[in-house]
């Protein structure tokens, strides 16, 4: 637990010309600032909770560790397409890029394509042209993401605050779209959501 504080404490978001008592540092949280080591934050929106989006259809997100989110779809198959939305809130003090991953898929799954939907920023504490962040495919087959797979590419994000300022983070949604399927089983997708300092 030590070590982990101290991964938090080094990370700066703030800018640095502000006097040294004000940095989140001596406040002992987590910040994105001018010249420190790459610090990237990746959360689920706040106001969005388990859901059922659609008859038979169950999705789930939670955080892991700073730089990542694990979805679970699950349910019976689809009659009709679905449609899912996940919010997710990015704040980085690098250049980045946001990459998916297919963990497992178990049963009848069905095709489920993704795509990144609406950027927008969420004060103004995002910088400048954070929000013209480049879509690496239009859309991507989730069961072909064996491997860690870039999504969305920007540049840096947060002009300063902390990793739960309000307006500092980048919006973006995640669009799923799951296909209707003939099959009648049971079915169970994982995948992650990860967010990496770009080269």
């Amino acid at each position: 637990m030590k070590w982990f504080s101290i991964t938090l404490l080094a990370c700066v978001l703030v800018g640095s010309s502000g006097p040294a008592n004000s940095s989140p540092l001596d406040q002992g949280t987590a910040g994105i600032a001018g010249r420190v080591s790459p610090c990237v934050r990746l959360s689920i929106g706040q106001a969005w909770q388990q859901q059922a989006a659609g008859t038979g259809l169950l999705v789930t997100a939670e955080g892991v560790g700073l730089d990542a989110v694990q979805v679970v779809l699950s349910g019976t198959a689809p009659s009709s397409s679905l449609q899912v939305v996940l919010p997710l809130e990015i704040r980085t003090n690098v250049p980045y890029e946001l990459k998916l991953v297919l963990l497992s898929s178990e049963g009848c799954a069905p095709e489920i394509a993704t795509s990144v939907g609406s950027i927008r920023p969420s004060g103004t504490l995002v910088s400048s042209g954070a929000a013209a962040a480049s879509r690496i495919n239009e859309s991507l087959d989730l069961a072909r993401c064996f491997s860690p797979t870039a999504a969305l590419r920007g540049s840096r994000v947060s002009n300063r605050g902390n990793f739960s300022t309000i307006g500092n983070a980048l919006l973006a949604n995640l669009d799923l779209s799951i296909s209707p399927t003939q099959q009648q089983c049971y079915w169970r997708v994982v995948f992650r959501i990860s967010l990496h300092p770009s080269a």
